[in-house]
């Protein structure tokens, strides 16, 4: 599967209920920076899907996705987190996704620390 084509979904640990993400229809796609990829979907309100966590990382979605799954610009700190990458496609309370996770500087490690439940800690 192309890096460019829409895709979504992951999961780690964190926060629980799905109810305060809203209703979601993501995909998940992770690519290690190897040529490891992983690819999950998640369907919130109920959670489901094939991520590993789907409630966590509806809590997840529920709790920071407004701060971070749009992308972030500006001054980053001169950061390097690794050659993951992860992109989120689909819908999430009625609007499309489509946002595109890195660690390649300070601004972008945050955004994924930030989403840490819904992607897994440090990649695939």
């Amino acid at each position: 599967m192309p890096w460019d084509e829409p895709s979504v979904s992951v999961g780690g640990g964190g926060p629980t209920p799905s109810a305060a993400a809203g209703t979601a229809d993501l995909k998940i796609l992770l690519d290690d920076g190897f040529g490891v990829r992983a690819y999950w979907t998640l369907t919130c309100d109920p959670a489901g899907g094939s991520h590993p966590q789907p409630r966590v990382a509806c809590g997840v979605l529920g709790a920071q996705g407004t701060k971070a799954l749009p992308a972030r610009s500006g001054q980053c700190a001169d950061q390097y987190g690794g050659p993951q990458k992860a992109r989120v496609t689909g819908t999430w309370r009625g609007r499309a996704v489509d946002s595109q996770f890195t660690l390649e500087n300070g601004c972008e490690v945050d955004r994924w620390t930030a989403m840490i439940g819904l992607l897994p800690p440090g990649g695939v």
